[in-house]
């Protein structure tokens, strides 16, 4: 699953390519095994994470204009 969440985060790729790309015929099954380790979906990770780094670019711009 590591691989995946770095596509997550890294492309633009869809969960169903995401899950073909890491082995997984069933893109249902890939949600539900993520689910289970991650504690959230993908789509939810995706999204959490692509909202923690603009926040550390929004902190980062803050802390450099002060």
């Amino acid at each position: 699953l590591e691989k995946s969440k770095e596509l997550l985060l890294d492309s633009q790729y869809t969960i169903t390519e995401i899950s073909r790309l890491c082995g997984f015929s069933d893109s249902n099954y890939f949600t539900r095994v993520f689910r289970k380790q991650e504690g959230i979906p993908p789509s939810h990770y995706r999204k959490n994470e692509q909202l923690l780094k603009k926040e550390r670019v929004k902190k980062t711009y803050i802390h450099s204009i002060i």
